[in-house]
């Protein structure tokens, strides 16, 4: 599942009906505003900001296994970051078997 903080309404289609999903992704770009405001950014310094959740195959429990974090900044710099759903960084085997995953924009 991919989640483009930068859009009106980040929130994918699938889960814009359960009103506490489409809530707490609504929160994640008040989240990043309040994280860049406090480091004297703003929103305006990112041309991207995404956010890739990779789930167990067919979604079989309420944790995603890990999370990937794209930002690219206003000169196109991209900066880009992993952490598991307990806050670790995974290994870079890991990483490996993510890439090779099938597409969670599908």
């Amino acid at each position: 599942m991919v989640i483009d903080v930068m859009q009106d309404d980040p929130c994918p289609p699938e889960f814009r009906d359960r009103r506490p999903l489409r809530l707490s992704v609504g929160k994640l770009k008040e989240t990043l505003s309040g994280i860049l405001e406090s480091e004297g950014f703003s929103l305006d310094a990112l041309r991207e900001a995404k956010l890739t959740f990779y789930f167990k195959q067919n979604r079989t429990d309420h944790y995603c296994s890990i999370c990937n974090a794209v930002l690219v900044d206003s000169e196109g710099t991209t900066h880009e970051d992993w952490v598991d759903y307990m806050g670790m960084r995974p290994n870079k085997i890991l990483q490996d078997i993510v890439a090779n995953a099938p597409n969670p924009e599908n």
